[in-house]
């Protein structure tokens, strides 16, 4: 059980290197945060063997969802892969305060004034104090895939009729 009270950050991954790397990050930067619960969340947290208080270890789950209402913030301390992420879009949609590097922002450039952005150094002290505001959710309504489809949709049609 977490108390109410309880600041909670979570860091959702698949089991890819990147994500992998950033659950270790996040055990690190809980040992810097004691006043927070950090939940690892996926086939990201398998290989981590951790016994900090202030950590959870879910591993997989079927509902993603469920820890996700449970926190305040979003991790994203990502420093590689390929992509964008879409878990940022995943956080901002469920009203957590989202702390990413540079390079988990990246595709996503439009919603840097909502969301705090740091290197992974920075997170203990950018997660002690207050994080980022939450986003209009009119700005991520861009991100949906009927939204996305639609303006494929009229690009493609465009291509066709200057073809004709």
């Amino acid at each position: 059980k977490i108390p109410l009270d309880q600041k909670v950050a979570v860091f959702i991954g698949s089991q890819t290197p990147p994500n992998e790397l950033a659950a270790k990050r996040v055990v690190d930067i809980a040992s810097k945060v004691n006043d927070t619960l950090f939940l690892i969340v996926g086939k990201c947290s398998e290989g981590i063997k951790c016994d900090k208080r202030n950590v959870r270890i879910a591993g997989h789950v079927d509902d993603a969802d469920r820890y996700l209402s449970m926190a305040d913030i979003g991790l994203l301390p990502i420093l590689e892969g390929s992509g964008s992420n879409v878990k940022l879009l995943h956080y901002l949609s469920r009203g957590l305060s989202v702390v990413t590097t540079p390079f988990g922002l990246r595709g996503y450039t439009q919603l840097r004034d909502y969301v705090s952005v740091g290197e992974v150094s920075a997170f203990p002290e950018i997660i002690s104090g207050r994080p980022s505001k939450q986003v209009p959710l009119e700005l991520i309504s861009d991100y949906t895939w009927s939204n996305i489809t639609f303006k494929v949709d009229k690009v493609i049609r465009g291509v066709v009729n200057d073809i004709r």
